[in-house]
């Protein structure tokens, strides 16, 4: 007889003397027979240990339990993935916005009386060194501000994205004097391309 879950089927019959089964033959004979359980439950605790019924038991439910919280962490994951890509989308879709609206505020280059010259920062000169870049090029969108600031930044062409962004970066730190047109300090759209040395 294979019980479907031994330990519970021993506990059962712990508590009786005998085990009354009843069967057909083949010939459809009707058979009772009866087995006597003397002995039974020192004999069932030995075939407990030896099995380790318990043991494998509480196996199971451990790497049941481990499984579980694997799912839950791998479902956590997922969703904090996903969370975090669709943050990264509503951020890039907001600096894009913000920069389209300040370049549309500011005033082109070609109707500046004065051109915003740098005071500071790096690669002015066209040429900036980014460790790790042994060629790289960049062309950067830029607006600077009625005071000198760089207020929005914009990469609109490069050929390393690494080398791209810390042009970007080297733009976005510059301060400059201010465009002018009338007579009057204006935002004014620049443009300028970077290479490595």
């Amino acid at each position: 007889m294979v019980a479907p879950d031994a330990e519970s089927f021993i506990e059962e019959v712990q508590g009786h003397n005998a085990l009354l089964f009843e069967f057909q033959d083949m010939r459809g004979v009707r058979s009772i027979v009866e087995f006597r359980l003397t002995g039974f439950a020192t004999a069932s605790r030995g075939v407990s240990r030896a099995c380790r019924w318990e043991e494998k038991a509480k196996a199971r439910m451990a790497n049941a339990d481990r499984a579980k919280r694997k799912r839950e962490a791998d479902q956590r994951a997922e969703r904090d993935s996903i969370a975090e890509a669709e943050r990264e989308e509503a951020r890039i879709a907001a600096a894009a916005k913000a920069f389209d609206s300040a370049w549309a505020a500011a005033t082109p280059g070609d109707q500046l009386d004065v051109r915003p010259k740098v005071i500071s920062g790096d690669g002015a000169d066209g040429h900036l060194s980014v460790k790790g870049v042994l060629g790289g090029m960049a062309t950067i969108k830029f607006v600077v501000d009625a005071n000198g600031r760089v207020s929005a930044v914009r990469i609109a062409d490069n050929t390393d994205p690494l080398f791209a962004r810390a042009a970007a970066l080297a733009v976005g730190a510059r301060t400059y004097s201010p465009a002018t047109r009338l007579g009057k300090a204006v935002p004014a759209r620049m443009q300028q391309s970077l290479v490595t040395p």
